[in-house]
């Protein structure tokens, strides 16, 4: 392999572990800045009016319980303290749209434009191991945006705490980890 090429190939590799680690820099001083910056509710009011909605007990057909919520949040990206009558936090209620429902790419095969451009290069040579690979190579990156929530186990300790059952909570409250249900078709040309 000619050196010049290695060489090229490690400061690219070096350069994308660079920016990735600027990147985790980035996002944990947004993460702090923003759990500085938490608004509260009291225990009481969340019970009350909110708590009913998030475990799917009550639907909100005007959308007065979300925009009630997202006035008390700041946005649908903001966590909420839920405090007690002396201002103790009891717990923190996740935010209602994770914005980090994609993983970052840690490496370039992680990256959908890079998975592209290798199968390209494999259909010259073969191009059902092309397609095949590049089906399960997308399908590894669909199904890991569908796994469990990373505030499931949050939720399910509020609840637990209230003792509810949460089996239509999920879609009541609209939470979105990424599944929009909406299924894209493609006409074949």
């Amino acid at each position: 392999m000619n050196q010049a090429l290695v060489k090229k190939k490690n400061v690219s590799d070096l350069a994308f572990q660079d920016l990735n680690r600027r990147i985790a820099n980035l996002k944990k001083g947004f993460n702090e800045h923003v759990i500085a910056e938490i608004n509260n509710v009291p225990e009481r009011i969340f019970v009350a009016h909110f708590l009913p909605w998030f475990s799917g007990q009550v639907t909100d057909t005007d959308n007065s319980l979300r925009s009630s919520w997202v006035t008390i949040a700041g946005n649908e990206f903001f966590e909420v303290k839920v405090i007690d009558d002396m201002g103790q936090v009891l717990f923190v209620v996740p935010p209602l749209v994770d914005r980090d429902i994609f993983p970052v790419a840690i490496s370039r095969n992680d990256k959908v434009a890079d998975m592209m451009t290798s199968a390209g290069q494999l259909a010259e040579l073969s191009p059902l191991g092309a397609e095949q690979r590049l089906a399960n190579q997308l399908n590894g990156k669909i199904q890991s945006t569908k796994e469990k929530g990373k505030y499931d186990d949050r939720w399910q300790a509020i609840f637990d705490r209230y003792k509810l059952d949460t089996s239509s909570a999920q879609e009541s409250r609209g939470i979105n980890n990424g599944d929009d249900g909406i299924d894209m078709v493609y006409d074949e040309e």
